[in-house]
């Protein structure tokens, strides 16, 4: 997460870019990852509201999952893709 640390993050437009970035990496592996893990890691690099991060999850299309116990934690991934490759 070092890459992001040097970014002069000034605007809203620059923080969801950054934000998107960050929630990308942390899910290329395809995997679910707790929503509450994302959000901080996202926090920790960028100012951002919880709300925000959300709605950029939205905007990427992220599945929302939750953990199949009782009272599960959200879980997010990266959509499938069935792009034919």
């Amino acid at each position: 997460m070092k890459d992001f640390e040097d970014i002069g993050v000034t605007t809203k437009g620059d923080k969801s870019a950054i934000a998107q970035e960050i929630l990308e990496y942390e899910l290329e592996d395809g995997l679910n990852h707790r929503k509450k893990d994302l959000i901080k890691a996202v926090q920790q690099e960028v100012k951002i509201s919880k709300r925000q991060i959300e709605r950029i999850s939205e905007d990427m299309g992220l599945r929302q999952t939750r953990e199949k116990k009782q009272n599960g934690e959200a879980l997010w991934s990266l959509p499938l893709t069935t792009d034919g490759e």
